[in-house]
């Protein structure tokens, strides 16, 4: 279909504008020219249509929220499930009349132009202010703490000049015990370092041993105590032990913590992207639906969203039967980039779940040791959780980063879990019924949701069941709406808190190990091992996209991570040797996963991910006619769960706020590096001793660091942020230009080198009069460099078009020989496609793919100083910085309808076009994979591909900034 270029709208309203009369296709591109021109840049503030509501109970210097919203002061007879009116608007909002906006030419070409743009946030600070000025400088409580193990040594440093190090002697001290305790060393190990002559002296450590060191470092404030407590269930004689820990400490901590001070949100907002508010905006958590309807219902206050995630993990790899069921907890006024650094410290363990066996030597069946389990997980969990059900009910005063005391109300918000722990905690029977809807196994295969469930149905139904003195009359409670018996669920109790709405999708296990891993089996069965083996091992790599030199089928228990990069180059591989059915369907499947893992989302991608979704139900029949699966009942929990994507957004924000690839991640500091420094008996204890003791040793390091910066941090301005940035080895090679020439497979190097020295003498040559040309002449004395600096690679670090403080994307163009030229040993040569901005093109008037060039990079060099300035020249010329040279491919002007893809092709040899060009102007790469047709060529190689090949398709699902821009 061809594109038609959208219509300008919006003009610059600067008079002193460089550009008069420019127009502009969208509100975010005039606002990025606001940013980006100093005479118009006074213009790029924000302006607000409602006005400012002074709040007596609330200090403003802190909050930049512009706009009061009037709630009401108490709304009990509101619903979790029922939808609440919009926050009102001081004033009204402008009016959306006046021209309408022309249908997008392609599904995707305004996400970017929607998302991109700063939005308009409207939010409600009176409600969850705070009074006064802050009472509590941060870490007071910590340093009185750390003043009382040692008041002596303590006040001697106080006396001296700088930073306080007690109860060590010195920063020496305790970098080296920091660095002691922390790297892994065995006790033996630091115990000879120790017995050193003189060591311990000269370095003046507090600690003589390794005990002492222990010792000390056990004195420390700790986060939050640990203790244990017994729980027993249908008077099996075994106990199961708990281990928890006090959780208004973790929250106070999380809540308090001086580095997350410019990272806090404390009450809800509403994001738009235009004036009129008719896209509405989502991505942090206080941005969704949720935030706002628990607001209403607890008035004045500030929320805190309670994030919980358990997951049973196994300890040992190859032998044993050791496991662990740790329970995270996180809170959502934490912005989501910072929750997701493990290191940033936002997720902490709280507890260690019992993890009964109830086999044979408990006497039980396995049915009864099933609902043992069940049992014993929720009577676990309520001893862990119950501390927040009378702090959600009353509130609780906690100090933020600033030292504001807020009365706060902890609220149970989002179980992130996989789908066996989803049923576990909601009650519901695994395989059989979904957890969030009243749907049975029977109705996955159809694109439709259930009627959501209601937790007081819920538990009146396991309160009727209860009352039952036989099983066969229990479950005629049960079995209409498919739940599992459980006396006392953990989540009874907690106010605000419907555990259906609360589970939420997970990427990872229903995405990644879920759909795209059934439909790389389909596709397997419908391709043959053999045929996709072939293709995937002739797929040229490329930067973030893992090569598969063996194929795919020698996979073993795939990983998410695997599954991803599987999924982002199956559908250049299936083009061609499968029915365009096939193809709409794995495309759809595809866009469906993408567009679930947008950072930011509006009323418009919702949209497009509805329809992705929507089409992969009408073209899923095509798995079954071409011989994918055994059977026509798409009876997948997993496929289920995606009917759920879209109320979640709108509740929660985007996917990554609540993705389990986190909390896998924890497992590795929380569980597994904490059962290696057991003796792996009585393990559980070991890490916990453990895990206190490298807490203890962060949180002073944390405070110590805090103490040295002597203040907060403060973001960078987002709007100096540039839009593009390249990187380069600081000591490039120098070589021969013959030898470049050789290696790099360029042969009119030279040439291609003369004209772009006649093009840098034009442009410093002065202007002639009006209506006078100057004669093309060759340059009879260009000089000839000696030597040339030559890099290999460059990095290029791109913005995200749809989140400020969403970390850039980075990827790699590399530009290698091979590594021995003169014959065919060695590394092979690679030479990666890019996109090159076109020069002539305005934001205003092209999208996607037509902004830009692809061609193959072939050379990153730089012509040198001296030789810009070389006395056979008649003009001293500007140095022009790295140059790229780049042969060009051609792109079709349609892309192909099923696979959605464009075809790139090399012109014929005569016809090949080559150019060098700054380097400035390559936007970054992207991947190209041979068009194979109905079967593979066995000859081909991947190091050869790129060079050899006369078509490709270009692959915009090498990553998710490729999906957000080629389309």
């Amino acid at each position: 279909m061809t594109r038609q270029p959208a219509i300008p709208r919006y003009k610059c309203k600067s008079p002193d504008c460089p550009h008069p009369g420019r127009t502009f296709r969208t509100h975010g591109a005039r606002t990025q020219h606001y940013k980006k021109t100093p005479q118009c840049a006074h213009l790029a503030t924000r302006q607000y249509h409602a006005t400012v509501e002074d709040d007596l109970d609330s200090s403003e210097e802190d909050i930049p929220l512009p706009v009061r919203f009037v709630y009401p002061s108490a709304a009990p007879d509101i619903s979790p499930d029922d939808s609440v009116e919009p926050l009102t608007r001081s004033s009204p909002a402008p009016s959306s009349g006046g021209s309408p906006t022309p249908p997008p030419p392609d599904r995707r070409a305004r996400v970017e132009d929607v998302l991109d743009d700063e939005p308009y946030v409207y939010g409600c600070p009176n409600l969850h202010g705070f009074k006064g000025t802050p009472v509590k400088k941060p870490y007071e409580d910590y340093e009185s703490l750390l003043s009382s193990i040692d008041p002596k040594l303590a006040k001697e440093q106080q006396a001296q000049a700088g930073p306080s190090y007690a109860p060590f002697k010195s920063q020496l001290d305790w970098d080296t015990t920091k660095w002691l305790m922390k790297e892994g060393l065995s006790e033996n190990a630091i115990k000879h370092l120790l017995e050193i002559p003189e060591f311990v002296e000269k370095v003046g450590l507090s600690g003589h041993s390794v005990h002492r060191m222990k010792k000390l470092i056990d004195r420390l404030p700790p986060l939050a105590p640990w203790y244990s407590q017994c729980v027993e269930i249908d008077n099996l004689p075994t106990p199961y032990v708990v281990y928890t820990r006090d959780i208004i400490a973790v929250i106070r901590h999380l809540f308090n913590k001086p580095s997350y001070a410019n990272c806090m949100a404390y009450g809800p907002e509403e994001h738009y992207a235009d004036e009129a508010c008719t896209e509405r905006l989502y991505n942090e958590i206080h941005t969704g639906k949720w935030w706002s309807r628990t607001q209403a219902k607890i008035g004045k206050g500030t929320v805190v969203p309670i994030l919980i995630s358990t997951d049973k993990t196994t300890l040992t790899q190859f032998s044993g039967d050791h496991t662990a069921y740790p329970v995270y907890l996180s809170i959502g006024n934490i912005d989501k980039e910072t929750r997701k650094k493990p290191s940033s410290g936002a997720w902490v363990l709280v507890g260690y779940l019992p993890t009964g066996k109830f086999d044979e030597e408990d006497d039980i069946s396995d049915n009864a040791g099933r609902k043992a389990r069940a049992r014993l997980f929720h009577a676990s969990m309520r001893v862990l959780l119950e501390p927040l059900i009378e702090a959600g009910k009353n509130g609780i005063l906690l100090v933020d980063p600033k030292g504001r005391t807020r009365l706060c109300y902890p609220i149970l918000t989002i179980y992130p879990c996989d789908y066996p722990e989803q049923t576990l905690v909601c009650a519901t029977r695994y395989m059989a019924s979904c957890p969030r809807c009243h749907s049975s196994k029977d109705d996955y295969t159809d694109n439709v949701k259930g009627s959501a469930r209601n937790v007081d149905e819920t538990l009146e139904k396991l309160r009727k069941a209860g009352k039952c003195h036989t099983e066969a009359s229990a479950m005629t409670h049960l079995d209409p709406t498919k739940l599992l018996y459980v006396p006392q669920p953990f989540w009874a109790d907690f106010p605000h808190c419907n555990i259906h709405r609360i589970i939420t999708p997970d990427i990872l296990h229903q995405l990644f190990q879920g759909m795209v891993k059934h439909a790389i089996a389909w596709l397997t069965l419908i391709v043959s091992q053999v045929e996709l083996d072939s293709r995937f091992k002739r797929v040229p790599p490329a930067h973030g996209c893992r090569h598969f030199p063996r194929g795919i089928s020698i996979l073993q228990n795939a990983s998410g991570a695997e599954h991803r990069d599987i999924g982002k180059q199956i559908m250049g591989c299936l083009v061609g040797c499968v029915d365009d059915d096939v193809l709409r369907a794995t495309r759809s499947l595809l866009d469906f996963v993408y567009l679930a893992q947008y950072k930011s989302h509006s009323s418009e991608t919702l949209q497009y991910l509805k329809d992705a979704l929507t089409l992969f139900h009408q073209e899923k029949e095509a798995f079954n006619r071409f011989g994918g699966r055994p059977g026509p009942n798409f009876t997948y929990p997993k496929l289920h769960a995606l009917q759920h994507y879209i109320e979640c957004i709108e509740d929660y924000g985007s996917t990554d706020n609540y993705n389990t690839e986190t909390t896998e991640r924890l497992h590795i500091n929380f569980v597994k590096t904490a059962y290696e420094h057991s003796n792996k008996k009585h393990y559980i204890a070991q890490m916990i001793i453990w895990l206190d003791r490298m807490e203890r040793i962060q949180l002073y390091d944390d405070y110590i660091a805090f103490k040295l910066r002597g203040a907060f941090e403060r973001p960078s301005p987002p709007t100096t942020r540039p839009l593009r940035t390249q990187k380069l080895a600081l000591h490039p090679k120098e070589l021969d230009p013959a030898f470049v020439a050789t290696a790099h497979q360029i042969p009119d190097f030279a040439e291609q080198f003369k004209l772009h020295f006649q093009g840098l003498q034009d442009k410093v040559r002065p202007p002639l009069p009006v209506n006078r040309s100057r004669p093309t002449l060759p340059i009879p004395s260009i000089p000839t460099p000696g030597a040339i600096k030559v890099w290999q690679r460059v990095k290029f670090f791109t913005p995200n078009p749809q989140l400020e403080s969403a970390p850039d994307f980075v990827d790699v163009a590399v530009a290698r020989p091979r590594s021995n030229p003169l014959n065919d040993t060695g590394t092979p040569a690679r030479f990666d496609p890019i996109l090159v901005r076109k020069p002539d093109v305005e934001d205003a008037n092209a999208f996607g793919i037509d902004l830009y060039n692809i061609g193959i990079l072939k050379l990153i060099f730089a012509i040198p100083p001296d030789l810009l300035r070389h006395p056979t020249l008649s003009l001293a010329l500007d140095d022009p910085g790295t140059l790229a040279y780049v042969e060009w491919l051609d792109v079709e002007p349609d892309k192909d309808e099923a696979s959605g893809m464009y075809r790139v092709t090399r012109p014929a040899r005569r016809f090949i076009r080559h150019e060098i060009i700054e380097l400035s102007s390559i936007s970054r790469t992207c991947h190209l994979i041979p068009d194979f047709g109905s079967k593979a060529t066995r000859s081909w190689s991947f190091d050869t591909a790129i060079l050899k090949q006369r078509a490709f398709w270009l692959n915009n699902y090498s990553d998710n900034l490729a999906f957000q821009t080629l389309y």
